[in-house]
């Protein structure tokens, strides 16, 4: 609804928002899906993956409402702050199943 009465500028602070953000939910919900190669926690995924994932939607929704510059470069930040730890928790989480 917020594409609709709007001008072509909006739609690409939507899209970059929506990108970014589709982004850090992706590493986020791999590194709390890793958790199920452990075995036995597959219920307390997502008890795990939603506190990470709500700040990330507040941000972007925020980004598309209102400031979007400012909510932006929070989200650019976020996305540069969760990918690496991730990538090195998923990567640990897997050398610790494999081991086992």
């Amino acid at each position: 609804s917020q594409i609709l009465y709007h001008d072509i500028f909006n739609f690409w602070q939507f899209f970059l928002s929506l990108a970014f953000s589709s982004l850090a939910w992706f590493f986020l919900l791999a590194l709390c899906g890793s958790l199920s190669m452990l075995g036995g926690i597959s219920s307390i995924i997502s008890i795990i993956a939603l506190p990470l994932t709500l700040p990330i939607l507040i941000i972007t929704n925020m980004a598309v409402v209102e400031d979007f510059w400012i909510n932006f470069k929070i989200l650019l930040a976020i996305d540069f702050f969760i990918i690496p730890i991730c990538c090195l928790g998923i990567a640990k989480i897997i050398k610790i199943a494999n081991d086992s």
